[in-house]
C-alpha cells in the first residue's frame, strides 16, 4: 500500500469515526486506532478488529486498510458502527466458564442504554 493509498483509506475511515463516535456515546472510552497497511495474516478478509480492557473503558481498533479499500462507503459505514458496538458489548465475552457474567451483563446493558440515549440526543440536535 502506497503512502497516498494509506492516507486516502485512513481519511475514509476517519469520516465514519467522526460521524459515529460521539453519536454512539463512546466519548467516555479511550479508543486507540491502529492503522494497518497490510491484510490480517490469516487472509480472512477482516476489515477491522477490536481489543478491549472493558473494565477500564479502553479499546483499540485495528483497521486493515487494504481490505477497507475494497469496500464501498455504505459497507464502510456499517463496519465502523459494527466495531463500535463490539466495544459496547465486549464485557459479555466469556473468559472462563465459571465466571459470573452478571456484572458484565449489567455493564454492557448500561453501555448500550447510554449509546441509544446519545444517538437520540444527536438526532434531536441535528433537527435544530
Amino acid at each position: 500500500m502506497t503512502d497516498k493509498e494509506y492516507r486516502e483509506q485512513k481519511k475514509r475511515v476517519q469520516k465514519y469515526i467522526d460521524k459515529w463516535f460521539n453519536a454512539m456515546g463512546l466519548g467516555w472510552f479511550q479508543v486507540d486506532m491502529d492503522w494497518v497497511r497490510a491484510e490480517k495474516n490469516d487472509q480472512s478478509g477482516t476489515a477491522a478488529e477490536v481489543s478491549t480492557t472493558w473494565q477500564y473503558r479502553n479499546a483499540k481498533i485495528s483497521w486493515y486498510l487494504p481490505v477497507i479499500a475494497e469496500v464501498d462507503d455504505d459497507k464502510l459505514d456499517n463496519i465502523v458502527v459494527h466495531e463500535f458496538v463490539h466495544i459496547l458489548i465486549n464485557p459479555l465475552t466469556l473468559v472462563d466458564k465459571s465466571e459470573d457474567l452478571q456484572m458484565q451483563h449489567e455493564y454492557a446493558t448500561e453501555c448500550i442504554a447510554r449509546a441509544f440515549q446519545w444517538v437520540w440526543h444527536a438526532a434531536e440536535k441535528n433537527k435544530k
